[in-house]
């Protein structure tokens, strides 16, 4: 295929109107940074709308929905060989995130979410057991159609989606703290 990008759309996922515009942005801001990794749509932050506009960085995976270059895709491609399509651990973002925090890659992710995951009994979740998450990612949920031609980074809102999710402070600082980890867990005793 000749395209410059890819969008990755579950089907139990609603999309807000500016996902495109959003993850379009980011794609093309970040296209010449090789710690780029991709751009999630996913956010559980309580809406605000004087956040709508921001984004962060994050040292973390893809999931949700999810946006990369032509780059990234020889990547995946790559990551999602015969071995892992024939193992019994095949999440498809597994390779992916460790690809990420092993590179010390990062991700960009909205503040205001870009999409919902409809309550479904699927792979990840069963609507019983989390209950919680899906009003979560609603009540962050960019509901209304808005035209943005100025998303802005923040360094400084609050994010917290998962405790693995943090905020990327650059590739040498992350992998400086994996090999620190590293070390540490070879000399535990």
């Amino acid at each position: 295929m000749k395209s410059e990008l890819c969008h990755f759309i579950e089907d139990d996922i609603f999309l807000a109107d500016d996902y495109f515009n959003f993850s379009e942005f980011i794609l093309k801001k970040f296209k010449n940074d090789n710690s780029f990794f991709g751009c999630n749509a996913f956010s559980k932050e309580p809406y605000n709308e004087k956040k709508t506009h921001l984004y962060s960085k994050f040292f973390y995976g893809i999931g949700k929905g999810w946006s990369i270059n032509k780059n990234r895709y020889f990547t995946i491609k790559k990551l999602w060989n015969n071995k892992f399509i024939n193992s019994s651990d095949n999440a498809i973002d597994g390779p992916i995130e460790t690809f990420i925090k092993q590179n010390g890659c990062f991700v960009v992710m909205p503040i205001c979410s870009r999409c919902i995951e409809l309550p479904t009994n699927g792979l990840n979740t069963s609507i019983l057991s989390h209950k919680k998450y899906f009003s979560d990612m609603k009540k962050s949920f960019v509901k209304k159609n808005i035209t943005i031609d100025d998303y802005k980074y923040t360094f400084f809102s609050q994010y917290k989606w998962r405790k693995d999710c943090i905020k990327y402070k650059g590739k040498y600082f992350h992998l400086f703290c994996n090999f620190i980890k590293k070390i540490y867990r070879l000399f535990k005793f």
